[in-house]
């Protein structure tokens, strides 16, 4: 008896796959085409990365599947099946879209294989970035062990093939001690040490070396504590341990722990390098009374103060001593929006706390600090702010009743309207606040002004524009509400600016455009023109669907589109919707200034397209050189210079150019002449 198999022959596999792409239709590729994803995916060893012509057409068919699409999914073997198609389907890959979200995902096998790819000189691209390390290493979103890996890799293979160590990148050094130690990662912190060793000195006068002893302070993290005082160097006059101290203090009272209060309380803390000390029992009061505060801990407030274990209240005034000055910041309670935080700002100002003790309170409460809680929906923040408003005068009412309209929140609609005085009820007056409602799909947000503001009416305050803003969202259920509200009236629509399709053709929503055309299909048979910032399946469905679009034929912008977005399959697509291809003379596509185009941006993926598989006469000149050489000056990369050297030492006459009166051109411009030595060293 013949033992099952669980994998398909590579016959019945190409049989389904060809069933499968044929049934697709592949304007929603993002659920349609799914079976068809996996079905490659479980090709025989064999032929899962050879170039058949079943493999070849599928990929040729899914041409939303790309180098950027399988990073994004941490699909290795989706790219090596990419990569063995790149001749028949041209690779496409940027790193903002592709390599960043790898590194994001802390997905270091995706990232070897894009640099493996580019040690081969088969792509080209720039560095990971510092700031996507440092992004990555602040995120409390992803697993650790994977962000020690993805750092401890860039040190090895960026940083290291710089020639620099990260001892040495202060920025990076800094934001690796401050992160590790707010997300208590002590992997991180002790690779630092193997890695820099006894070079490592932690200045006492930078800011990140406060904001880190903070950090491991609040988070009750003793070690890492203890791991930066004794690394304290002798950068900075000995007086800047007196800030070490104080933040140290703060971080301890934030972390609402008395166990972690004792300990300040009990241990006399030496820094070696200066000689400084603070001797066991210092605990400033004021730094001891605002941490507690940021930290939404009334408890440590009370036992404070209160209870009198760190000053001792004067038996005439129940007051702090005079001699004592204690200075409350309330905005750095509130922009930290610790769980606890309304009630201490309750207790110091509406129990009346801060002048029974004789201390001062302080806040500007500008607008962006009030906003976020006030956005998050906080009612009982927002209960407190109404009865402060009156002393704060930053923050507008009109200001507040539009959040809650954005956000969606009822309740605090609610409290506005019907409790909060005739000041915020006249705001409701405005029609943005229903123009907001309905940007972003805030439906109960809607129902509720209709069944509670009678004036002025719900309609009366709508405008066509609020549904394109809610078109770019995605909101397709605001779309439906409303137009039900014209159909009770018995009425339709009224007329739609074009905005309604354009903005979520930009974004890409589908279903949006799909409810246009079902409900509204005199809007969509009106558009005659179509935009640039569009994805190819957004365009494919205008084809489909939009008549007036069909007549008028692709806008050649598309062509520098995607030439700007490094995207050849897009360029591909623009070419055949204009009808170009071989023959075709090289004024009427602007074939230089596609070359340009991608040359000021960094792609080289589309170079390499129109070099080998376009068919048009491309030719990469002087301009082209100069423009891609000029372009790290704007903060692009070298990539497109590697790429033409490449073709220079293979001796594709298309790519050759005149070196002198490229020089004259460099000597020209500023940092031209720093320039010039850079680039001939890739054709060394």
């Amino acid at each position: 008896m013949t033992k099952p198999t669980m994998l398909l022959t590579a016959i019945l596999a190409e049989l389904v796959i060809i069933h499968a792409i044929r049934s697709v239709d592949t304007i929603y590729p993002d659920t349609d085409a799914i079976p068809i994803h996996t079905l490659m995916l479980v090709l025989p060893p064999d032929t899962s990365v050879s170039a058949t012509d079943v493999t070849r057409a599928a990929l040729t068919q899914l041409w939303w599947i790309t180098t950027d699409l399988a990073s994004q999914t941490a699909n290795v073997r989706l790219l090596d099946l990419l990569f063995a198609q790149r001749h028949w389907r041209p690779l496409v890959y940027t790193a903002a879209r592709g390599l960043r979200p790898a590194v994001e995902q802390c997905s270091l096998d995706v990232v070897q294989w894009w640099y493996a790819k580019r040690a081969e000189r088969q792509m080209w691209f720039a560095d990971v970035k510092r700031e996507w390390i440092v992004d990555l290493v602040g995120s409390s979103s992803v697993d650790r062990a994977g962000v020690l890996r993805m750092f401890k890799w860039y040190c090895e293979q960026v940083v290291s093939a710089a020639g620099r160590n990260v001892v040495h990148d202060e920025a990076l050094l800094a934001n690796a001690i401050v992160c590790g130690c707010k997300q208590r990662d002590r992997a991180l912190l002790e690779y630092l040490d193997s890695v820099c060793g006894s070079a490592m000195e932690l200045p006492a006068n930078q800011n990140w070396t406060w904001s880190a002893v903070n950090a491991a302070a609040a988070n009750q993290d003793l070690e890492s504590v203890e791991w930066i005082l004794s690394r304290i160097g002798s950068t900075g006059a000995q007086a800047c341990n007196k800030r070490l101290i104080q933040e140290l203090t703060r971080g301890v009272f934030a972390s609402g722990s008395l166990e972690m209060v004792h300990w300040l309380q009990t241990t006399t803390l030496v820094f070696p390098v200066t000689g400084g000390t603070r001797l066991a029992g210092e605990i400033d009061l004021n730094d001891a009374v605002n941490g507690a505060s940021i930290g939404g801990h009334l408890h440590l407030i009370r036992w404070a103060i209160q209870e009198q274990n760190l000053v001792k209240l004067d038996p005439a005034t129940g007051k702090i001593p005079r001699y004592l000055t204690v200075i409350v910041d309330l905005d750095q309670v509130v922009k930290e929006m610790n769980p606890g935080f309304v009630a201490v700002l309750e207790w110091w100002t509406t129990a009346g706390n801060a002048a029974r003790f004789g201390i001062q309170v302080t806040g500007t409460m500008a607008s962006w600090t009030v906003r976020q809680p006030l956005l998050q929906g906080n009612v009982a923040f927002a209960e407190w702010w109404l009865v402060q408003s009156s002393v704060f005068h930053e923050y507008t009412n009109v200001e507040m009743v539009a959040d809650a309209a954005v956000g969606g929140n009822v309740q605090m609609l609610d409290l506005l309207y019907h409790k909060a005085g005739s000041a915020f009820r006249y705001h409701f007056n405005e029609p943005e606040i229903v123009n907001l409602m309905t940007e972003h799909g805030q439906i109960k947000a809607l129902e509720w002004w209709k069944a509670n503001v009678k004036s002025p009416s719900l309609m009366s305050c709508f405008h066509p524009m609020s549904l394109a803003k809610a078109g770019h969202n995605g909101h397709v259920d605001v779309l439906d509400w409303w137009k039900k509200q014209y159909d009770r009236l018995g009425q339709p629509l009224p007329l739609m600016p074009p905005e309604v399709l354009q903005h979520p053709s930009t974004m890409g929503q589908l279903d949006v455009l799909d409810w246009w055309k079902a409900n509204v299909p005199d809007a969509v048979a009106q558009i005659d023109r179509l935009w640039q910032d569009m994805s190819p399946r957004v365009t494919k469905w205008w084809f489909k669907h939009g008549k007036a679009v069909r007549t008028a034929g692709a806008d050649k912008s598309w062509i520098l589109h995607a030439a700007l977005h490094g995207n050849p399959i897009m360029l591909a697509f623009a070419f055949d919707a204009n009808g170009i291809g071989p023959g075709i003379p090289r004024d009427a596509v602007h074939v230089d200034l596609v070359v340009r185009t991608a040359c000021a941006h960094g792609h080289a993926n589309v170079l390499e397209w129109l070099a080998q598989h376009s068919g048009l006469p491309f030719t990469f000149g002087t301009a082209a050189v100069f423009v891609a050489a000029v372009a790290p000056l704007l903060d692009a990369s070298w990539n497109v210079i590697e790429w033409w050297a490449g073709r220079v030492k293979e001796g594709d006459k298309r790519c050759m150019v005149d070196m002198k009166e490229l020089e004259r051109k460099f000597q020209l411009i500023p940092k031209g002449v720093e320039v010039w030595p850079q680039l001939l060293k890739y054709l060394e």
